[in-house]
């Protein structure tokens, strides 16, 4: 787990969904080679290029207010700039690589010659969804309901506002790169929260945080707090919030030091089956930025 730290402390998200298939996308990027950063880091990047613009191309873009940049898209251009998107703006998510494939061009223009780097990729992803849920879920950077922020710094804490309408079940996973993270309920609790933990209705609650131990008494020294890392400029995740007045299925998880997770593909595919049996499910999606 690249990006994200855990401290284990003693004591301790759209719309009613039908499931979604998945859909094949691809596109190629070419971009002039970057000097300043190892090869190995440059064929990344421009991989992931590839990917944002097959997701956009696909399924378009919002229109986002940001501190750096306003992405405008009608529909789906391949000619949008690349540099001014990232995919926390795209309104879908690669899910699986089929096939990735990335040739060097050497280019001369009168006496300079101009080294570029082709990558072409396809895959499977999905479409998200942005419709109304009903109840409300905020990332924050302190263990109160104003500090609410979708934008991080490197080794700051993430926690979790949740308030529901009516009493029910919440469970939360966070995506960062090629890994999906459960973050609730906490890896130690008992099997019997597996299936979400359990909320009052009209009751604030603020997760990921030791000072509200008391949620859950019988399990406080299951509490885990997060702190969000990155290893380059800027990075991208997102927090899924899934709440439901009836129980929400468990997936097939693996423990990774000392947190559940799972695949992209896997998880993706697990949402959309149990959107598709499950119609009080409700799902919120939070994209947050993680930066130096």
């Amino acid at each position: 787990m690249r990006q994200i730290k855990i401290w284990i402390l003693i004591g301790f998200l759209s719309g009613n969904g039908i499931a979604q298939k998945l859909r094949t996308v691809n596109a190629t990027e070419v971009q002039l080679i970057n000097e300043q950063i190892s090869v190995s880091e440059f064929k990344y990047r421009v991989l992931e290029a590839a990917k944002l613009k097959a997701l956009a191309n696909e399924f378009g873009t919002m229109v986002v207010q940001g501190t750096d940049m306003v992405v405008k898209s009608q529909n789906a251009s391949s000619s949008m700039n690349m540099t001014n998107i990232s995919n926390a703006f795209i309104k879908g998510e690669w899910v699986k690589s089929d096939e990735e494939e990335c040739k060097w061009i050497l280019e001369q223009k009168g006496k300079e010659q101009f080294l570029y780097l082709e990558c072409k990729v396809s895959g499977k992803a999905r479409e998200i969804n942005f419709a109304q849920t009903t109840f409300q879920a905020n990332t924050l950077n302190c263990p109160e309901s104003s500090c609410v922020t979708t934008q991080f710094k490197d080794k700051q804490k993430l926690f979790l506002q949740f308030k529901a309408p009516k009493a029910g079940f919440v469970t939360v996973f966070m995506r960062e790169n090629n890994k999906v993270y459960r973050l609730l309920p906490y890896a130690s609790m008992k099997e019997s929260y597996d299936e979400g933990l359990p909320v009052e209705a009209d009751k604030e609650y603020i997760f990921f945080s030791y000072r509200y131990k008391d949620y859950f008494p019988s399990e406080s020294r299951s509490l885990v707090e997060y702190s969000l890392t990155t290893d380059s400029e800027r990075t991208f995740n997102r927090v899924y919030v899934l709440y439901s007045s009836k129980p929400i299925l468990k997936p097939l998880l693996t423990t990774i030091d000392g947190i559940k997770t799972m695949e992209p593909e896997a998880f993706v595919e697990w949402l959309n089956r149990v959107k598709a049996s499950n119609p009080e499910l409700q799902e919120k999606v939070v994209f947050i930025s993680i930066e130096k």
